[in-house]
C-alpha cells in the first residue's frame, strides 16, 4: 500500500502539488482507515511509487537522496525500510512539513532546503537517487541532472 504505513500515523496534513493544487488527508476516521487499507489514492503517484519500490526490492541500508522531496513521501517510506535518506527540496514549507511528519512518527529521514542545480553534498555521496515528478519543473533540467550525477556514486542508481 503506497505510503500507508506512515501517512496513517502522521495525523492530518495538507499536501500540495507543483501546480499548487492542495488536498488535506487524514481528516477523519474513514480517511485514516482508507489510507491504512489502500495507501494514497492518487493512481499515478501509486504507480510511480510501485515502480521505484520494484527497482529497490532487495536493496538494504543504502544512502539515498530524495531529490525534490516535496512533502517527503518517498524519503519517509524508504527510511522506514531501513535506508539512510536525505530529502532535499527548494520549497521551505514542504521541507518544514516533511521534517514535522518525520518527527511526529519517529522516522529518521532528514530533510534540507536546497536547489537541485547546486546540491550541497560532496561528490559520490549517494548510492541511490530518487527523483520523481521533479525534472519537468526545473528550468535548467540539464544542470540538475549533472548535479545529481556528481553526487551519485559511480556504481549508484538514479
Amino acid at each position: 500500500m503506497a505510503f500507508s504505513s506512515f501517512l496513517y500515523r502522521s495525523g492530518e496534513i495538507e499536501l500540495s502539488t507543483a501546480d499548487h493544487k492542495t488536498v488535506r488527508i487524514n481528516k477523519n476516521f474513514l480517511e485514516r482507515l482508507g489510507l491504512r487499507l489502500i495507501g494514497i489514492p492518487h493512481l499515478g503517484l501509486r504507480g510511480r511509487a510501485w515502480a521505484i519500490w520494484g527497482e529497490l526490492r532487495g536493496v538494504k541500508e543504502k544512502k539515498i537522496l530524495d531529490a525534490g522531496s516535496g512533502p517527503g513521501l518517498y524519503a519517509l517510506h524508504l527510511a522506514e525500510k531501513g535506508h539512510f535518506v536525505t530529502g532535499i527540496d527548494i520549497d521551505k514549507e514542504k521541507v518544514k512539513l516533511s521534517t514535522e511528519i518525520a518527527k511526529r512518527i519517529g522516522n529518521n529521514a532528514e530533510f534540507a532546503v536546497g536547489d537541485l542545480c547546486a546540491l550541497p553534498f560532496p561528490d559520490n555521496t549517494f548510492e541511490v537517487i530518487v527523483c520523481s515528478d521533479v525534472i519537468e519543473h526545473i528550468p535548467n533540467d540539464q544542470q540538475a541532472l549533472q548535479e545529481m550525477a556528481r553526487v551519485l556514486k559511480p556504481e549508484g542508481r538514479l
